[in-house]
């Protein structure tokens, strides 16, 4: 008999309350005295906040079980970039920014009878934890105007999304109990080179552009669930392990008269896991994630090809 197979109904309440403000200066192009040409300054500070609060039950068999999960999250980021032509065709653009996130996790399980008026039968123990993230990720890039209709671009990016905690087991089965378990910062080094044409006094506009990426702790969700838990399957936010990604993408714009503005976009995406490191929990056909090797993989989620028009 699967446990799973006796949850005859279930919902959900979520809320959500989020709350972000952004400051961001522009500059002017100025002349710096030991600098030919012109440099341009820029810079920001963003704050963010969110409070996601969720409460949902089911019935499995005579038990009816109601889970209140709360997550709160503080961001705050500062930036800066300078954007430096030496001469008017070659503009060289540099920039860092420093994001800290923090955040809060809380959850409480409860178990009544269904029978009769509902009693209290048992309350898993309370699950709280919190994560503290911060990182500087650089920004560089290089454009060259061969002409007023051609340009040529470089650039090289390094990108972060915070860390967090996931609700990771319920019951005995996977050595751990009722336990919030910390996954990492994902980290993405980009590099990419491209082009930008003009055609027609500037009605047509097409892009092309080769990228790779290196991505470091890949966060994904996956469903995993404790076999001989009385508990449906959950989602929980993993690190992967490490990961790259490379293609080509290729855009076009067209305003074929005035007024009407014509977009479409072509994309090729290969993606591979390069090393998999995933934490110590079964997935939703109950088998050990780390005692299978995906390396070599794909990644999920993630189309080979994409086109919009």
């Amino acid at each position: 008999n699967n446990p799973f197979l006796d949850i005859t109904r279930g919902g959900v309440n979520v809320r959500t309350t989020s709350f972000s403000q952004e400051f961001r200066y522009d500059g002017r192009a100025v002349e710096v005295g030991f600098l030919p040409g012109e440099v341009v300054f820029n810079g920001g500070l963003s704050y963010g906040y969110n409070e996601f609060f969720g409460s949902d039950f089911a019935v499995l068999g005579p038990e009816f079980l109601v889970t209140d999960d709360v997550q709160e999250s503080y961001s705050i980021g500062v930036y800066g970039d300078a954007a430096w032509r030496p001469v008017p065709q070659l503009e060289l653009t540099g920039g860092l920014r420093y994001s800290w996130d923090h955040i809060e996790s809380r959850d409480v399980t409860q178990v009544t009878s269904q029978t009769g008026t509902p009693i209290f039968l048992q309350c898993f123990p309370r699950i709280d934890g919190e994560a503290t993230f911060g990182r500087v990720v650089p920004r560089a890039a290089i454009s060259y105007d061969w002409s007023d209709d051609l340009t040529t671009f470089a650039a090289y990016t390094v990108g972060y999304r915070p860390g967090g905690t996931s609700e990771i087991g319920t019951a005995a089965a996977n050595g751990i109990t009722n336990n919030l378990v910390l996954f990492d910062e994902e980290i993405t080094r980009s590099a990419e080179i491209g082009v930008r044409s003009r055609f027609f006094n500037d009605n047509m506009r097409l892009t092309a552009s080769l990228y790779y990426t290196q991505i470091e702790n890949y966060q994904v969700p996956v469903s995993q669930q404790d076999l001989g838990s009385s508990i449906p399957p959950q989602i929980a936010l993993i690190n992967l392990g490490d990961a790259e990604s490379y293609g080509a993408e290729f855009g076009i714009e067209a305003t074929p008269t005035t007024g009407l503005l014509l977009q479409g976009s072509f994309g090729v995406n290969f993606t591979e896991i390069t090393d998999f490191r995933p934490p110590r929990i079964r997935d939703s056909a109950g088998t050990f994630l780390e005692n299978v090797d995906l390396t070599g993989q794909d990644l999920p989620d993630a189309p080979q090809f994409t086109f919009t028009f």
